[in-house]
């Protein structure tokens, strides 16, 4: 005996549309039950709720601790690094000139810049 069932449509037959169409009514014979509606009870409302699954849910999360903290930033004229100081002139320009300026985003940027100032 198996136990495989094989289903005889092929796969591009999946996906395309119904094709419905109107027919005549046809009223089925039934089996007549004695006693009517008298053995009914009429709900109204008529409202029910079926579920035979029931409601669990689980949680876990292992994750390994963090630890932070707050730091401040008093910015009095840009954020220089500490070996800079931002009332040397000389040495702002140092920085610039060393660390900024080769820096190729930099140039693409002020590139874009002078871009977007000449179409002003």
């Amino acid at each position: 005996m198996s136990d495989t069932f094989q289903y005889p449509r092929k796969l591009k037959d999946y996906g395309k549309p119904c094709n419905f169409s109107d027919t005549k009514i046809i009223v089925m014979p039934g089996e007549k039950r004695e006693g009517g509606l008298e053995n009914y009870v009429v709900r109204d409302p008529n409202f029910i709720s079926l579920d035979n699954i029931p409601e669990m849910s689980e949680s876990t999360v292992n994750t390994e601790r963090v630890s932070t903290g707050e730091r401040g930033f008093h910015h009095k004229e840009g954020g220089w690094p500490l070996s800079v100081d931002p009332g040397d002139l000389q040495e702002v320009q140092r920085y610039l000139k060393k660390n900024v300026e080769r820096d190729p985003t930099y140039l693409q940027a002020m590139k874009d810049l002078c871009k977007t100032i000449d179409g002003c």
